[in-house]
Parts: C-alpha cells; sequence; structure tokens
C-alpha cells in the first residue's frame, strides 16, 4: 500500500529557506526610495531576461529543429507574442516603478 504525504511534510523543511530568502527583500522598503528603484531595476532586468528567453525558446525551435510546418509555426509564434507581451508588462512595470523613485528622490 502507498501511503499518503501531506504537502505539510514538504513545507516544513523549506520553511527556514523561505525565511532565509525573504529577509534581503524587506531591506528594500527601509531604503526608501533608493530601495523602490531598485527593485524597480530588477523588474526590468527580469523583463530583459524574459524577452530573451522567448526569442532563444523561439529560434531554437524554428532555426534549429527546423519546425517548418505550418501549425507548428503558428504555435511557437503564439508562444513568443505571449512571452514578449509578458516581458513588456514586466519592463512597463519596472520603468513606473523606478519613475516614481526617481520622482520620490528629486522631491523628498
Amino acid at each position: 500500500m502507498r501511503k499518503d504525504y501531506s504537502e505539510l511534510g514538504l513545507l516544513i523543511p523549506l520553511f527556514p529557506i523561505f525565511l532565509l530568502g525573504m529577509l534581503p527583500l524587506l531591506v528594500f522598503p527601509l531604503a526608501g526610495f533608493a530601495g523602490l528603484g531598485i527593485i524597480g531595476g530588477l523588474m526590468i532586468g527580469c523583463g530583459f531576461a524574459e524577452c530573451l528567453r522567448a526569442t532563444q525558446e523561439y529560434n531554437e525551435h524554428i532555426v534549429v529543429r527546423g519546425d517548418l510546418a505550418r501549425p507548428h509555426q503558428a504555435r511557437h509564434l503564439s508562444s513568443l507574442r505571449s512571452g514578449l507581451r509578458w516581458a513588456k508588462g514586466l519592463g512597463a512595470a519596472g520603468v513606473s516603478i523606478t519613475g516614481i523613485a526617481i520622482a520620490g528622490l528629486y522631491w523628498n
């Protein structure tokens, strides 16, 4: 018989790792507008990385593997557009947060 394990058994050993990883993120708001600018810069970097990942995945499927059939091209192109849309959203959010941080540093 197979014993059913609860998700709590996985959560308890990972909880200290979660707490240790959360501490650096809690320092950014204490830095004020400069911390907000750092968070915005990180979001811009994440958007750029997502753009590169989506483009690399599309190029790998189309160029390297040679998926030239129409249904496969449409599927990969849709995946590329979805990834680029997410990347643009992250970049726009990062730029707006960074703009708020710069304005806060200027007028504060």
